[in-house]
């Protein structure tokens, strides 16, 4: 071989090899997305490394609170009326826990309790005609013109006689007496209830001739 030769040969081994260009492209591609994974990494480390500061999260947004259904009024609880016992007046509590009336009479009561009994306010007369043992009251009431009775009775309540009597009549609608016998006065004595101006008066009987 000639020496020539031998010298251009020397050089060509000597000299870099080029890399083909495909391989450098694909070089190049992979040495860039290493660096974007590096960035990537970099930046969700990057809270962690300053002390876990992150953004403050953005609160969800509250719904409007709903207005309460206005409430429905309620009306007003009617008032507890007392009951009233057969002569029209409201009875209280005491007079729910009084003896209980009993209607055996004795014919010393019956006898008392007969006879003509005038008002000592004015012209009112009540006739108390016969009295059963049983308590059943046959009455006439005047003022001064004869007035309907419509029920009487009477009855023994403890110590006391007592005698009931209900008018209605024109002006009468419902007027009671309840009236107690009084032996050492030989009065009877109690309460008038006028049904039709809803008032109350004390009342006293004395025995007519």
């Amino acid at each position: 071989m000639s020496r020539n030769r031998k010298r251009n040969r020397s050089k060509a081994e000597a000299a870099p090899v080029e890399e083909p260009p495909r391989r450098r492209r694909w070089g190049t591609i992979a040495a860039v997305f290493g660096l974007a994974v590096v960035a990537v990494v970099a930046w969700y480390a990057w809270p962690e490394v300053r002390g876990g500061r992150q953004p403050p999260a953005t609160p969800a947004p509250t719904p409007p609170a709903k207005s309460p259904a206005p409430a429905e009024a309620t009306p007003p609880a009617a008032p507890q009326t007392p009951p009233v016992d057969s002569t029209g007046r409201a009875e209280t509590e005491p007079d729910r826990h009084q003896e209980p009336l009993r209607t055996d009479l004795s014919p010393a009561r019956v006898r008392a309790l007969q006879g003509r009994w005038g008002r000592t306010d004015g012209d009112y007369v009540i006739e108390i005609r016969k009295v059963d043992p049983d308590g059943r009251v046959e009455a006439a009431y005047f003022n001064p013109r004869p007035i309907r009775v419509s029920q009487a009775s009477a009855a023994q309540e403890g110590a006391t006689t007592k005698v009931f009597i209900e008018l209605r009549d024109t002006g009468y609608p419902g007027c009671t007496y309840r009236l107690g016998y009084d032996p050492q006065t030989d009065s009877l004595q109690g309460v008038y209830y006028q049904a039709a101006m809803q008032q109350q008066y004390d009342v006293i009987f004395v025995r007519l001739p």
